[in-house]
């Protein structure tokens, strides 16, 4: 059963399908008019459920969330065995500080946490703003037509004439999520700054930025009692170099796109929010780390070690992070806020680590991470989590309750190869606690170890996950392991069930409440799944899978939102395919 979250009472919904009486629309200007453009970016089939495709529009006020049938593991009657010596290697460097290249580069951030001027600035010669045109679809008001209060000009440079890209394909399959109607009437302001800073916004308002550039964007101190919503003018493009929120609660970003002009823009995160923020959305943007993230398969080593940006790093308190396209980037989706979901981005092409969670009670789910560059010593993960204590400290805390579920972590998709492509680590959880983890119904390929590691888990369950290596072939890579803490603390009560996996490095200890039932062991993907080699990961009528799951392990639905089971018993894996 999938964890179902509530809404705010005034929720992005009404912004979206209707706007009330009371509010208003607010255009903002470019500071470089015109159409932008960047490299063309494939269409990426999430191919899931999407049960829940509404929410990515909507600003969700989450409850803590509670699974209806707890399941309590019952005790197996053999105990664990000695591990050999190469195995406690790799388990040794799997539990090495693999979060300290995080908390290296938090502590970074934070030094340069200074309020950046939000000055505008036009291409250089030879650079792209975004991608996509205006359609001319929409006349927004003119301001001989429209208030506004702004006194100090804002300068416009010259705008470098760009071409325009062919029409790029839909990133995602289409979705029943609301579409923004298009605005009547409105005042025009020159800059999103002058007009926060008026204090003539209220909840329930909506922004749209006009096309064109708008340069980095910061806002300060904003707090609103219900949701004002910062979008695109509906047809048209909205380039941002970067976003950063300080102390501000109950914004929702939608359909802008993001990514830095130039290879000397300040490194780090190009969407940004700290601990002072609560109640923020983040939906369909474009982020990028530049215009011609596009052309990533074509980059050497040293393209995408000058191109040191990551996509988002969330903080605070409740956010949504939704419906988002990450190409071309170094570090992914990097959500520190409590109360987070995060659900149906793609993470496509990365150098660091496609995602984090690090907040209690958040969910992760109907995402996709692929195609993974190795050009310096960093140990991609396609997700990673681990606990933090008051301090920051990684390791020494509790990270409760989150949910990683119905995500596909592909280390590699792409026809072509490349002498950068990395072992990427699936689902890596090295510095626990982790009590009340679930991670249920998701497909992992990689050709290394660690499909699925957790160390320090309470209370927690692994089931009907795909976890193999993209050609198929038998071995142990990639396998399933929950171990101790690394301060040698045990897991206890932790159900592993109904996995595929090429191997399981843990067994049952009823002495630990350590239950391991139903996994099967994939010795052939050819024998097992209908089409590996395009990543179709359903079951052949033949497979050992097939009807082998336990009916009171495994979750009300698979990774497509299909019910289970089908036949007499569930099917092992992500999918219920008979």
């Amino acid at each position: 059963m999938k964890l179902v979250r509530s809404l705010l009472v005034a929720s992005l919904g009404t912004l979206i399908a209707a706007a009330p009486l009371r509010a208003a629309d607010y255009f903002i200007q470019a500071t470089t008019p015109g159409p932008v453009t960047g490299t063309p970016i494939a269409a990426v089939s999430l191919k899931g459920g999407e049960d829940n495709r509404a929410s990515a529009l909507l600003l969700l006020q989450r409850q803590k969330a509670a699974e209806a049938a707890a399941e309590t593991p019952a005790p197996a009657a053999k105990k664990v065995r000695a591990r050999s010596t190469r195995l406690r290697t790799l388990v040794a460097e799997a539990r090495a500080d693999r979060s300290g290249k995080w908390i290296v580069l938090r502590k970074k951030l934070q030094q340069q946490q200074a309020a950046k001027p939000n000055r505008p600035r036009a291409p250089s010669a030879g650079e792209s703003d975004n991608e996509g045109s205006s359609s001319g679809e929409y006349e927004v008001p003119s301001t001989s037509e429209s208030t506004t209060t702004e006194t100090t000009p804002t300068p416009t440079p010259t705008p470098t004439p760009t071409p325009t890209p062919t029409p790029t394909p839909p990133t995602q399959e289409a979705s029943n999520t609301p579409t923004i109607p298009a605005p009547t009437t409105g005042e025009t302001w020159k800059t999103l700054d002058a007009l926060l800073k008026s204090g003539k916004v209220t909840g329930g308002d909506r922004i749209f930025l006009m096309d064109g550039y708008h340069g980095p964007i910061t806002i300060r101190d904003m707090k609103f009692s219900s949701p004002v919503l910062i979008a695109a003018v509906p047809g048209q493009t909205a380039h941002v170099e970067s976003l950063t929120i300080f102390n501000s609660s109950n914004l929702a970003f939608d359909g802008l796109k993001i990514w830095a002009l130039s290879l000397k823009a300040p490194s780090g995160p190009l969407v940004r929010s700290y601990a002072d923020t609560s109640n923020l959305s983040f939906t369909n943007l474009d982020v990028r780390a530049t215009a011609d993230s596009g052309n990533y398969m074509q980059w050497s080593k040293q393209d995408w070690l000058n191109r040191p940006f990551w996509a988002f790093y969330i903080d605070g308190d409740t956010a949504t992070i939704a419906h988002n396209r990450v190409t071309g980037i170094n570090h992914g989706i990097f959500a520190q806020a409590s109360n987070t979901l995060m659900e149906y981005n793609v993470v496509d092409g990365f150098s660091g680590d496609g995602m984090r969670a690090l907040g209690n009670n958040s969910i992760v789910r109907h995402n996709r991470v692929q195609n993974c560059f190795q050009v310096d010593g960093n140990h991609a993960d396609g997700f990673q989590a681990y606990s933090l204590d008051s301090a920051g400290n990684p390791g020494a805390g509790v990270l409760k309750n989150l949910t990683i579920e119905d995500n596909k972590f592909f280390a590699w998709v792409a026809k072509t190869d490349s002498p950068l492509r990395c072992e990427m680590q699936g689902i890596g959880l090295y510095d626990g606690m982790y009590d009340g983890l679930v991670i249920r119904n998701n497909v992992v390929t990689t050709t290394t170890w660690h499909g699925i590691f957790v160390a320090g888990a309470l209370n927690s369950k692994i089931v009907n996950n795909t976890v193999v290596h993209p050609k198929g072939t038998g071995g142990d890579a990639p396998w399933i392991m929950v171990d101790n803490h690394r301060n040698g603390a045990p897991s206890r009560n932790v159900l592993i069930a109904n996995n595929m996996t090429m191997n399981l490095m843990t067994k049952s200890d009823p002495s630990r409440g350590i239950v391991a039932k139903n996994n099967i062991i994939v010795s052939s993907g050819a024998a097992e799944f209908n089409d590996q080699a395009n990543q179709n990961f359903t079951l052949r009528s033949t497979s050992h899978g097939r009807d082998a799951g336990d009916r009171n392990s495994a979750p009300a639905d698979d990774i497509d939102g299909d019910a289970r089971p089908k036949g007499q018993a569930p099917d092992a894996g992500a999918y219920e395919s008979y």
